[in-house]
């Protein structure tokens, strides 16, 4: 079944990085390069060209991600980062204390105010799914695309079909409250919000 799928055996809870393990892979990633480039994260986020910072579009957040040259997918990691899915971050969902260190507690008054204020944006269809990059991914280990677990892929699509992403569909639909981590129960009642009916 599904849950099998996404989690070993003795593990009683789901996380978003058994999911969509790119996405943390990649923040730390992220994370990583900003210190290469700038000494710190900190220093990155001063330097980082954002009007509102420390709140940040989508486009900003991409032009930090080309000056610090991201090998990762820098899509997948702001809709990671962009839990309301709203178009824009707080660098403290980046890490916490390089923006408190950063920024004064004003400016961070003011970024979580705006924040707050705004409205989900509907997802992006344009870039490739999960299934997509699954498929890839296969092709270049020289496994068929079938070796996904069918339930999983099932799932990943519905979820991919309806969010646009499974990074989207955690905040929203399994993991609402934001605890990063889900129990059996509470996933397959997501699972039945989604609309997958497959083996859970």
């Amino acid at each position: 079944d599904v849950w099998d799928a996404l989690v070993a055996d003795d593990v009683n809870v789901l996380k978003l990085k058994d999911l969509e393990p790119g996405a943390t892979k990649a923040l730390d990633a992220f994370k990583a390069q900003c210190i290469q480039r700038y000494g710190s994260l900190e220093q990155a986020f001063k330097k980082l060209d954002a009007k509102l910072k420390p709140l940040v579009s989508r486009q900003e957040f991409f032009g930090l991600c080309r000056e610090i040259r991201f090998g990762q997918n820098q899509h997948l990691l702001f809709d990671f980062l962009d839990e309301k899915q709203v178009g824009s971050i707080l660098l403290t969902n980046i890490d916490e204390q390089a923006t408190h260190q950063a920024f004064t507690c004003a400016s961070r008054s003011e970024a979580e105010r705006r924040h707050e204020a705004l409205e989900p944006q509907l997802a992006c269809a344009e870039r490739p799914t999960l299934q997509q990059r699954a498929q890839e991914q296969c092709s270049t280990n020289n496994r068929p695309p079938e070796a996904m677990p069918s339930c999983r892929q099932a799932l990943l699509e519905v979820l991919e079909k309806r969010w646009g992403s499974p990074v989207r569909a955690w905040g929203r639909i399994l993991d609402p409250q934001q605890k990063g981590k889900v129990k059996t129960d509470k996933f397959l009642v997501g699972c039945a919000a989604a609309g997958y009916a497959g083996s859970k």
